[in-house]
């Protein structure tokens, strides 16, 4: 990409966003489960303090999920997301934020990019069973519903782990 030509490692950035809403998580609810923040806001205030500690140069998207007992609250901003398969149907998918095509709501260090606060806030109930996947355009751009659903089921009847399946 045009990106990585003038500036170098374009996952820098990523992985810096990543770093940070890791440790502002752990912050956040230390007493909490692990995965576990007890508000959209808070999940979003995650996001937002990550955004404003990371000032390496770059952009992503962003899909941060946490979960506790039958609840999963989630964030997304652009085209990254998240999938809850139940009964072998997609019961919820979430939708890709562009400004046009090909062209995803992105946080960056950059003055042209998008604000956390765009974000798509979801607060779910999720049932016994359910399968949630979480990926970027690179998985829901490129394959297709049926065939999320088909390696869920195929990973459940072999008993695989979430790890196993993504491979």
């Amino acid at each position: 990409s045009s990106f990585f030509r003038e500036n170098g490692d374009s996952t820098i950035f990523t992985n810096k966003v990543k770093e940070q809403e890791d440790a502002d998580a752990i912050a956040e609810e230390s007493s909490a489960p692990p995965l576990w923040i007890p508000s959209v806001a808070g999940l979003l205030k995650v996001l937002v303090r990550a955004h404003q500690a990371t000032n390496d140069p770059g952009s992503c998207t962003v899909c941060l999920a946490s979960f506790h007992g039958s609840c999963m609250r989630a964030v997304n901003l652009g085209d990254s997301g998240f999938a809850v398969i139940r009964d072998r149907k997609m019961l919820i998918k979430s939708p890709p934020q562009q400004h046009s095509f090909n062209f995803p709501f992105q946080i960056g260090s950059g003055k042209d990019n998008d604000s956390p606060s765009m974000a798509d806030l979801y607060e779910l109930e999720l049932q016994a069973g359910d399968a949630v996947v979480l990926g970027t355009d690179g998985l829901f751009d490129n394959v297709f519903d049926d065939d999320i659903i088909s390696v869920v089921e195929q990973s459940r009847k072999k008993e695989m782990s979430a790890q196993q399946s993504a491979r």
